[in-house]
């Protein structure tokens, strides 16, 4: 699918820029900020070296490619290594600054979510541990758009002031839910097509900004979303399916 293809096309140009930029990966790689940190939060997830790699391939992403990654012949390529090799250090600073303060929520509620939990949260405890799978596993980091990536802090923050709630209002928490359900159930079942539609990839990620929105608005989404909207781009995402 095209999709799928620019999906590939994106990784190859990582890769190519990596081999181009042998001596900077390498210095990169070694000295990525506040890593010691990011392996010992990500220690429960997966190894150092992996996750070490995932943000050098999110760093050349965000490089070279933000905006542009439809880089097609050698002078293209060219033009975007050099308007771009004196920023990577820039970028890996903003992009492990963000993965650090997520990571750390992130340890914070595995804390929360072994300690005491209201019988009557059950269901929006095992909601928020699938949440949490799908976005800390094993090679996330590459896995994710950066464009997404930035937020997850905020995402972390959302579920922190779910959990917060836990004492409070238990009918708006699962009138919330119930809105989400379906919306997620639907994404689940597809999740296989991920790399094949874009329209199912902005689906995906526009569900944890309807999170925010329901359960911690004061955070503010990042872009408009309601139960409504994303029932109706659903049924644009199935007929592509």
């Amino acid at each position: 699918s095209k999709a799928q293809a620019n999906h590939e096309h994106i990784n190859g140009l990582k890769c190519l820029i990596r081999m181009q930029l042998s001596q900077q990966v390498k210095y990169l790689k070694k000295n990525l900020p506040g890593i010691d940190q990011l392996c010992l939060h990500y220690s429960t997830i997966g190894r150092c070296d992996d996750l070490k790699d995932d943000l050098v391939y999110a760093v050349l992403e965000q490089t070279f490619l933000a905006g542009n990654t439809n880089i097609r012949n050698q002078s293209e390529f060219e033009k975007i290594i050099e308007q771009g090799r004196g920023e990577m250090i820039n970028t890996a600073n903003t992009i492990c600054s963000k993965l650090l303060e997520a990571m750390k929520t992130y340890t914070e509620i595995q804390k929360k979510l072994k300690g005491k939990i209201s019988p009557n949260w059950i269901e929006s405890i095992n909601d928020i541990n699938e949440q949490l799978e799908h976005l800390f596993y094993e090679g996330f980091i590459s896995d994710t758009p950066v464009q997404w990536l930035q937020h997850y802090p905020r995402y972390l923050k959302a579920i922190e002031k779910r959990l917060d709630k836990q004492q409070g209002n238990a009918e708006r928490e699962h009138q919330n839910s119930q809105q989400l359900r379906p919306l997620w159930k639907n994404y689940i079942e597809h999740q296989d097509y991920y790399y094949e539609s874009d329209g199912l990839q902005k689906y995906r990620w526009l569900l944890e900004e309807l999170r925010v929105s329901l359960f911690a608005q004061e955070l503010k989404t990042a872009h408009p979303v309601s139960s409504k909207k994303l029932s109706t781009l659903w049924q644009e995402v199935r007929k592509s399916l």
